[in-house]
């Protein structure tokens, strides 16, 4: 009869396998150092204290290739902020690489057969040291005696700047660059073709290997020749919050030689004063890159090129303000309205004077325009006050007929007729019959053109002034006052008087003359 076989063995693997895929878990959670007796393989990460930066091997996009990097725990999709052996990877085929400390108390990274990929490669000596991770996003060889820091990965940057104690730039003493370099694309971290980072120039510039180089601040990121802000948001998506260049004003030497950007202007390129575009042809089609030349040559240049005749005057120079300081051959000048610094321009003589002659103009123009303008208003007044004090003449001399008149009868001297025998000696107020009429038209036609809305066509065309027609219209309204049927209703003449110059300003509406109303026919004529 056949033995059964036991299970027992089957259970212990299976138990010890578990065990260690929760020893291998609990490892990555937990541990945020690598030291000698504890190395890291292929499917461990070590975290920071704080969760948010991860290290461990990865493949990006479609690569072929293994690396050792340093990216976000949750942020999607996932941010790889530096690698390692970005110009060494390894096959995916190898299983069995490690990141270890090495017996140099380097940390290395080896490969299946135990050979260096990529290493810190400290010389300094200490007994013992070991890698930690850190809340900044920042690998950390130490010395496990001292505490002091061997060596960092932010001495290193790859293509992304954290937004911690990471710090670029060039030291003047030792030579050492830390530079932001781009990655060749997103299956490759290898670096490509540009370089970010501050050299010790007003402003700060970045670099690239291709020539191009952008104007501006340090940002986070840099992807083909593109430089990115981004921020993690809660939901664990990336936003990017900051594009560089955003246009053709933040690519280096877009302008050319002696040519000056300025993106407060169309077109943003310009030659500068006494100079010239190299090309007409190219700058009409928008392409500034050949640059300006000078217009007229210095003295110095005539003199070498023998083309001096007689005795030229000095060159001088033009002060430019608000300046970039260019660079060499004068390339990569820009206006900025507010900051920048003066930029002195070395020019012939000629053109200086051309300058100060075009300023001179200017400035005479603008004047003579002023003067012109204000003799042009002074006229307009003057003239207006002469209109008026026409029409103010006509009015006074009236008024002084009138008090001659009133000095010299009596009102009730005056004779007095009836409204029927006003009607026949004029045929019914006919116009042949008219013996004249007063400045401002008839009474009678007064009233009917007062309702009518239509008064200003009694007042005289000779004397139609429309700076005075309200004067004008005040005095109808005065007269038609004068008449009203009852003599209650009439002023008397210091009240006329008051009202004519104005000391009355709200007059009150006439009533209907009494014979305005007064229906003349043949026979009210005939039985008069």
């Amino acid at each position: 009869m056949a033995k059964p076989v036991s299970s027992w063995p089957l259970v212990s693997r299976i138990l010890v396998e578990f065990c260690a895929i929760l020893l291998q878990f609990s490892v990555a959670v937990t541990r945020d150092t690598i030291n000698a007796s504890h190395a890291l393989s292929v499917g461990q990460t070590v975290a920071s204290a704080d969760q948010v930066f991860e290290l461990g091997f990865f493949s990006p996009g479609n690569s072929s290739g293994r690396y050792i990097g340093i990216w976000y725990r949750n942020g999607s999709p996932k941010l790889i902020v530096w690698v390692a052996n970005r110009e060494s990877p390894l096959s995916d085929k190898d299983n069995s690489p490690i990141l270890t400390i090495g017996n140099d108390r380097n940390l290395r990274l080896l490969d299946g057969k135990q050979s260096t990929v990529w290493s810190t490669n400290i010389s300094t000596q200490v007994n013992s040291s070991f890698a930690l991770l850190s809340t900044t996003g920042d690998l950390i060889l130490k010395d496990t005696v001292s505490g002091g820091t061997l060596w960092e990965s932010f001495r290193d940057p790859c293509n992304v700047m954290l937004n911690t104690n990471m710090m670029l730039g060039v030291n003047t003493k030792t030579g050492e660059k830390r530079f932001l370099t781009a990655c060749k694309n997103d299956d490759d971290p290898s670096p490509g073709n540009f370089t970010l980072g501050p050299v010790p120039q007003i402003p700060l510039q970045v670099f690239s290997g291709k020539g191009q180089l952008y104007i501006g601040v340090v940002g986070h990121g840099m992807v083909q020749g593109s430089l990115e802000s981004v921020t993690l948001e809660d939901s664990g998506q990336w936003n990017v919050t900051w594009e560089a260049p955003a246009s053709a004003y933040d690519v280096y030497g877009n302008c050319g030689p002696f040519g000056v950007c300025n993106s407060n202007e169309s077109p943003i390129c310009k030659c500068q004063e006494g100079f010239v575009p190299k090309s007409n042809e190219e700058w009409s089609k928008g392409s500034w890159s050949s640059g300006c030349v000078r217009r007229t040559e210095l003295l110095c240049q005539r003199n070498m090129s023998g083309n001096l005749v007689g005795r030229g005057k000095s060159d001088g120079f033009l002060t430019l303000n608000g300046m970039k300081l260019p660079d060499r051959d004068l390339i990569d000048m820009q206006k900025f309205r507010i900051t920048g610094e003066d930029l002195f321009l070395k020019l012939a003589h000629s053109e200086l004077v051309e300058k100060m002659q075009r300023a001179a103009l200017i400035i005479t123009l603008t004047i003579a325009t002023i003067i012109i303008m204000f003799i042009c208003i002074i006229m307009y007044v003057k003239c207006g006050q002469k209109a008026k004090q026409r029409v103010l003449k006509k009015m006074s001399s009236a008024s002084y007929i009138f008090r001659d008149h009133r000095s010299k009868f009596r009102i009730d001297e005056l004779p007095l007729f009836k409204f029927e025998k006003l009607a026949i000696a004029t045929n019914n107020f006919e116009e042949s019959n008219k013996l004249g009429r007063g400045g401002f038209g008839l009474v009678y036609k007064a009233w009917r053109l007062w309702n009518e809305g239509n008064t200003v066509s009694v007042i005289d065309q000779t004397i139609l002034n429309p700076c005075f027609v309200d004067e004008m219209l005040r005095c109808i309204q005065v007269a038609l006052l004068c008449v009203q049927e009852f003599a209650l209703d009439r002023p008397n003449i210091s009240t006329v008087v008051s009202m004519l110059s104005g000391e009355i300003s709200n007059l009150p509406l006439p009533k209907r003359p009494g014979f305005s109303h007064w229906q003349v026919t043949s026979d009210t004529i005939s039985s008069q």
